[in-house]
């Protein structure tokens, strides 16, 4: 994770904690923290083989939390306008 800080320079908060939800799907990032879910029997196996997945999300509290395109104003709470094939 050191390497990542390294390549934006800064890390943007003091402490970032990683959330490991056993028997969850998919990852969630958060300003400051990242929920994923990772299998235990897995983690049990190998205590290594989600780094690339953990680095992978991690890089992400830069490139999805913190560094956006100036069109960008966070999320809507509108309901979206149909598609044209929703009619």
């Amino acid at each position: 994770m050191r390497e990542a800080v390294a390549v934006f320079r800064t890390a943007p908060w003091r402490e970032y904690s990683f959330l490991i939800e056993d028997g969850a799907l998919g990852a969630l990032e958060h300003p400051d923290s990242l929920t994923i879910g990772i299998p235990s029997a897995s983690l049990a196996k190998d205590p290594y083989s989600f780094h690339e997945d953990l680095a992978h999300e991690f890089v992400h509290a830069w490139n999805l939390m913190r560094i956006h395109p100036v069109e960008y104003h966070g999320p809507g709470y509108r309901a979206p306008e149909p598609s044209a094939g929703s009619t």
